[in-house]
């Protein structure tokens, strides 16, 4: 960093996101929200000042990780803390969040952006980004499946991984489709479609979840623009 830059950096560090008067702080939303312990949500709230402080130096356009993007939406929602003293008073510049518009494209161009921000991390505060906050590339679009549940009228629980990997579903329906029928008094051929297509499902959906192909964009990844056009 050059002194301008560790100036902003600092600048951006020592800033609070936790009204001093609130008996809800901002900290304690995050970690509710997000049933985050409160060591890990300290730490993400460090990851999201390293990206904003990105978004501001690099030159570049950003993306942050699932986690740091629940930081900045959360941000957003106390708007005289986001726009007024975190982008106007420290960064000296508005910040838009700008998500995907879907597709395969948006999904490469996301991806590159991505990259870039890990160089750029690297490249300003001389160490790698906390795999458990920041995960790789190739997991990128495993984790855009989610949804807001009331914890207190539900319970979650992991699914097993052979769920979770649905391919792997594949030779178990077909073998209960190839029982099923045997013992229904079906005809080979008969057999053999239905084997095929429980097949065929099971790879397309598989395919859906890799990303791009959704009615929702197949990703939920988001950007800001660092001073382009229409963006800063």
């Amino acid at each position: 960093m050059n002194p301008q830059e560790k100036q902003l950096w600092d600048k951006i560090n020592h800033y609070s996101f936790d009204a001093v008067d609130a008996s809800f702080p901002f900290s304690a939303r995050l970690m509710r929200e997000n049933g985050w312990t409160e060591a890990y949500t300290i730490e993400a709230i460090q990851e999201y000042k390293k990206f904003m402080f990105l978004v501001a130096v690099s030159g570049h356009s950003v993306s942050p990780s699932d986690p740091v993007d629940q930081v900045w939406h959360l941000h957003m929602i106390y708007t005289q803390s986001y726009w007024e003293e975190f982008c106007h008073g420290i960064l000296g510049k508005a910040i838009h969040h700008n998500p995907t518009k879907g597709g395969k494209d948006e999904r490469k161009k996301h991806v590159n952006m991505y990259d870039q921000t890990v160089e750029s991390y690297f490249q300003y505060f001389g160490e790698p980004q906390p795999a458990h906050i920041w995960i790789s590339t190739q997991d990128l679009f495993k984790e855009i499946h989610y949804r807001r549940v009331n914890m207190h009228r539900n319970w979650v629980t992991a699914k097993p991984q052979f769920v979770r990997k649905r391919w792997h579903l594949a030779p178990l329906l077909a073998l209960l489709a190839l029982f099923f029928m045997a013992n229904s008094g079906g005809d080979i051929a008969g057999i053999i479609f239905f084997v095929v297509f429980i097949v065929l499902i099971s790879i397309a959906a598989t395919s859906t979840d890799k990303g791009g192909g959704s009615a929702s964009g197949g990703c939920s990844s988001c950007s800001s623009c660092s001073g382009c056009g229409g963006c800063g």
